[in-house]
C-alpha cells in the first residue's frame, strides 16, 4: 500500500544525514538572559533562521516579502491573507489613467540615518530597481511591468506602468524603498551589508554566515519596536534550531522538522502553520523530453502518485493535496471546482501504454532540497512512478546556488524538477501561471500550448477583478486537462515559539511583523 510505501521511505537511512552533512555548522548564541521577564528596555529577541541571506539589499535578494525584518518598508503593505493592501508609507492613492498610479506620502517617514523620506527617496527606488544596467533580480522577477516613476512634489509620486497591470498596487507592497543620497554615496556592496531603510528596527551588526543584529529605530513616527536588540541567527541545522527552543537560548524558529512538530507543541510551545502561497508539486520539461511531450504520459505521472499517503504519512495531516492546480484558497484566481488526481496506478499504465510506454521510460527527477521532508517526498515519488513501469532516479539538490541555477536554467534541470511555484508575493496566480506561458526565454520554457496562452496574457491586463478571475480559472482548466505540472501538496513551513511570545499571526509571506512581537510579563 502507498502508506506502508511512505513509511518505507520514511526509514530510509541517509536522507536526514544527507542534508545535515551539507549544512555548515551551527553558531554558538549566548543565552537571552536567564528566564525571567525583564523590562521592555532590556528585552532582547532572538530567532533561529534557517537560511540567512548574505546580503540585505532589497533588489539583490528577493522572496516573499520585501520588509527583511523590518529593516525596510514599502508605499503599501498588505493584510495578514496578502489579499489586500493597505496604507504604509502612502496615505493615499489614486489611479490616473490605467497606465498610472499616484501615491500621496506621509510626510513623517524618516531613515535611520535620520533624513526624510520624500518622493524623490521612491521615484529613486522605483527607477533604480527596474534599471537595466543595474540587472537587479527585483526587475525582472518582481516588477516587469513598470515603465517608471517621477516625483510630482515632495511628497506626491506617480507610477507608470507598459500596460495596464491588475497588480501594481501589490508590487507597490513589495518594492522597498531606499534612501538615495546614502545608497548612490555607498553603492550597492556596502549598502548589501550596512543598509539604512525607514522601518521600526534599524541594523547594528550583520555578520555574513552568522547573524544579524537590529534595534529600534527610536524615530520612527508610528511603529515602535518593543525590543532592545533583535539577533537573527543563521542556523541551518534543523536539530540545533529544535535544541535552542528548547533550551530557550532562542525565542523563535523557522522550518521546524514535522517529525518534531506534536513534540514541542505537548512541552507547551507555539506554532503557527505557514501553508499559503507556496506548491509542493513538480514542474515537468514538455517540450523538449520527448516522453512528456504526449499528455497522456504527464497525466499518467499525476495518476501514479498517492498524494492522501504524503499528507498524512510524511506530513502527519499538517497540509492538504492540491486540487488539481497549483494555487491554494486564499489565493486570487483560485479555481473551486477543479478536483485532484485521483490514486489510480492502473488507469497510470494503461495511459502510459497507450502513449506508446507500455514498459516504462528512464526519467531523472530533482528537487532542491533544505529539509528532510522535501527528500522524503523526491524518494515517494520516484518508488511510485517505479511501480507504474517508470524508471525513476531521485537526485536531491542541497546547494543553494546549484538550485537556483537550475530554476532559471543556467544550467540543465531534469525534466521533472521541484524548486517551489509560489504566488506569494503577491497571493495572485500570476505569479505561477507566468512559468507556463510560450513566451518565457528559451532557458525557463518548458511548456507550450496556445489555448493556455489565449487565456493567461489577457489576464494580466484586465483590471475587472471578476473578467480577470474568469480568464484565469480558464487557463487553469487547460492545465488541469493538459498538466505540465505534477500536482501534489501545498508547502507547508511550520514555525515555533515561546509560550511568552505575543502579537505572532499567520501571514501569507512567512514573516512575523517585528514591531508586533513582545514578551508577556
Amino acid at each position: 500500500m502507498a502508506l506502508q510505501a511512505v513509511q518505507r521511505v520514511l526509514a530510509v537511512a541517509g536522507l536526514s544525514a544527507l542534508l545535515l552533512s551539507c549544512a555548515p555548522a551551527p553558531t554558538a548564541a549566548p543565552a537571552p538572559g536567564g528566564n525571567q521577564p525583564a523590562p521592555a528596555a532590556q528585552q532582547r529577541f532572538v530567532w533561529g533562521f534557517s537560511f540567512l541571506q548574505p546580503t540585505l539589499h532589497p533588489f539583490i535578494s528577493i522572496g516573499m516579502e520585501g520588509r527583511r525584518f523590518d529593516i525596510f518598508e514599502q508605499l503599501l503593505t498588505q493584510d495578514p491573507t496578502g489579499r489586500d493592501v493597505q496604507p504604509m508609507l502612502a496615505s493615499a492613492w489614486k489611479m490616473l489613467d490605467p497606465q498610472t498610479y499616484e501615491f500621496t506620502l506621509r510626510q513623517d517617514g524618516r531613515f535611520h540615518d535620520g533624513s526624510p523620506l520624500t518622493a524623490t527617496d521612491v521615484a529613486f527606488s522605483v527607477n533604480r530597481a527596474i534599471d537595466p544596467e543595474k540587472r537587479y533580480p527585483i526587475g525582472a522577477s518582481r516588477m516587469p511591468t513598470i515603465e517608471g516613476a517621477e516625483a510630482v512634489d515632495q511628497y506626491t509620486v506617480r507610477v507608470r506602468t507598459k500596460a495596464p497591470d491588475a497588480l501594481l498596487l501589490k508590487r507597490m507592497a513589495y518594492l522597498s524603498i531606499l534612501p538615495k543620497a546614502y545608497l548612490e554615496r555607498v553603492g550597492d556592496d556596502e549598502f548589501s551589508l550596512k543598509p539604512i531603510g525607514s522601518g521600526p528596527y534599524k541594523v547594528r551588526e550583520f555578520i555574513t554566515g552568522d547573524r544579524l543584529v537590529l534595534v529600534p529605530h527610536a524615530e520612527h513616527a508610528w511603529r515602535k519596536g518593543k525590543f532592545a536588540e533583535v539577533v537573527i541567527r543563521n542556523v541551518p541545522e534543523a536539530s540545533a534550531r529544535v535544541a535552542g527552543l528548547r533550551t530557550g537560548e532562542l525565542h523563535y524558529i523557522s522550518a521546524t522538522p514535522i517529525d518534531q512538530v506534536d513534540t514541542l507543541k505537548a512541552a507547551g510551545f507555539q506554532y503557527v502553520q505557514l501553508d499559503a502561497g507556496s506548491s509542493g508539486g513538480y514542474r515537468m520539461t514538455a517540450i523538449n523530453y520527448e516522453p512528456l511531450r504526449d499528455k497522456r504520459v504527464r497525466q499518467a505521472i499525476n495518476y501514479a502518485i498517492d498524494k492522501d499517503a504524503i499528507v498524512k504519512g510524511i506530513y502527519r495531516g499538517y497540509t492538504q493535496v492540491e486540487q488539481g492546480q497549483f494555487l491554494q484558497p486564499g489565493v486570487f484566481g483560485y479555481h473551486p471546482n477543479l478536483k485532484p488526481y485521483p490514486y489510480d496506478p492502473a488507469l497510470a499504465r494503461r495511459l502510459l501504454a497507450e502513449a506508446g510506454y507500455p514498459n516504462g521510460f528512464d526519467l531523472p527527477i530533482e528537487a532542491k532540497v533544505d529539509r528532510a521532508d522535501v527528500a522524503q517526498v523526491g524518494q515517494f515519488i520516484q518508488d511510485q512512478l517505479r511501480e507504474v513501469g517508470i524508471r525513476a532516479t531521485f537526485t536531491p539538490i542541497v546547494d543553494q546556488a546549484t538550485a537556483e541555477d537550475k530554476i532559471f536554467g543556467r544550467i540543465q534541470r531534469a525534466p521533472l524538477w521541484a524548486s517551489g511555484l509560489i504566488t506569494t508575493p503577491y497571493m495572485d496566480a500570476d505569479a505561477a501561471l507566468v512559468w507556463f506561458w510560450s513566451g518565457q526565454p528559451p532557458q525557463t520554457r518548458y511548456y507550450e500550448n496556445p489555448e493556455f496562452d489565449k487565456y493567461f496574457l489577457p489576464s494580466r491586463t484586465e483590471l475587472d477583478p471578476k473578467k480577470r478571475e474568469d480568464l484565469i480559472w480558464k487557463a487553469l482548466e487547460v492545465l488541469r486537462e493538459d498538466p505540465p505540472y505534477l500536482f501534489l501538496i501545498q508547502t507547508v513551513e511550520i514555525h515555533m515559539y515561546s509560550p511568552k511570545l505575543q502579537g505572532v499571526t499567520k501571514r501569507f509571506d512567512r514573516a512575523p511583523l517585528l514591531d508586533q512581537l513582545s514578551f508577556s510579563s
